[in-house]
């Protein structure tokens, strides 16, 4: 009796052809995404945004390992719960005067903490690879312990993802306040005298030099209103003031918000071009650094998995006419 033959599969062998069409639909993909992103932003912004917000639930669906998890799911709707709260302040017509400072007080505090948990997680990382030492925590020590104990990656990753999700929805908060804004400022301040004492962003009076200033409400409905003041040290204006090249003022924090977190890189008031490198005191040049990490965490977070589902299906489809027509 003959010895039983090995019966190979075929080997696939891809044409060169299909491997150049694959690199031309990840070269037009990525153009796609840019071309998109430049003529209409608002839908890019919150096509990303509603992206990034799905991110940790399609992660959990897709883990084995689910309850490992907790502590993102946790942050996760700590975070989410408070934006959405911003959000409905921010939509909420008329705008209330303090919204402003809330959304960017909001969004400001995520984004340093997220800043910090990015060089923590960087710090730690250094020392598990020196030390070990987390592996060990993780190991070695009782369960209740470790479990409130990041891992290096772990907060590497809280700090890189709510680091973008906040300037996002920071951004879409500041589109919405800023036409509401720009309506009261039509209404309400007319003179120029009016402009230079009204912080533009929050439209608060800005802090005066020569006396003391009052904070706590719009400059023309202070004026109209009773001038007894009941407790004048409660709403005392501290916050430096931002002169830029153009003329107009605002609240340091105000305009930084604006710039750092809400992404915008124009006045306010005239849309003119604000260059914070030229500005006599820019303010955290690193955190400009860490805005671009935070660009390029965005495209490789949600765009890229995109592109390589697209690749991916594209090489099936071509298996599967193959073996259909070809065998």
């Amino acid at each position: 009796m003959d010895a039983p033959q090995n019966i190979k599969d075929p080997v696939v062998v891809i044409p060169s052809g299909f491997l150049l069409f694959v690199l031309v639909i990840i070269i037009a993909t990525q153009c796609g995404v840019q071309f998109w992103k430049k003529i209409h932003k608002q839908s890019y912004t919150l096509t990303t945004v509603f992206l990034m917000w799905l991110f940790p639930i399609i992660l959990i669906l897709l883990s084995e390992k689910r309850l490992e998890y907790f502590k993102m799911v946790t942050l996760w709707l700590i975070f989410s719960s408070a934006t959405f709260y911003i959000a409905k302040l921010a939509a909420t017509r008329p705008l209330h005067i303090n919204t402003p400072k809330k959304v960017y007080a909001w969004s400001l505090l995520v984004y340093k903490l997220s800043h910090i948990a990015v060089v923590v997680g960087l710090a730690m990382i250094v020392i598990e690879v020196f030390t070990g030492f987390f592996h060990y925590i993780e190991s070695e020590w009782p369960i209740y312990i470790s479990a409130f104990i990041p891992y290096p990656s772990s907060m590497l990753f809280y700090g890189l993802y709510f680091g973008v999700l906040v300037r996002d929805c920071a951004e879409i908060a500041s589109d919405r306040m800023q036409s509401s804004l720009a309506q009261s400022r039509e209404h309400l301040y007319t003179s120029e005298t009016q402009q230079k004492r009204t912080c533009g962003i929050c439209n608060q009076d800005l802090k005066n030099e020569d006396e003391d200033d009052i904070e706590g409400g719009s400059h023309l409905s202070r004026t109209m209103a009773s001038p007894t003041v009941t407790d004048p040290n409660k709403f005392k204006t501290t916050q430096p003031t931002k002169n830029l090249a153009c003329g107009h003022s605002f609240h340091e924090f105000c305009l930084k918000g604006w710039m750092l977190v809400g992404k915008k890189q124009e006045c306010p008031y005239c849309k003119e071009k604000i260059e914070i490198k030229r500005e006599p005191n820019p303010w955290e040049m690193d955190s400009e650094l860490y805005t671009n990490v935070l660009e390029m965490v965005r495209y490789f977070t949600v765009w890229n998995p995109l592109i390589i589902i697209i690749v991916h299906c594209t090489f099936l489809m071509y298996f599967y006419y193959d073996k259909l027509f070809l065998h």
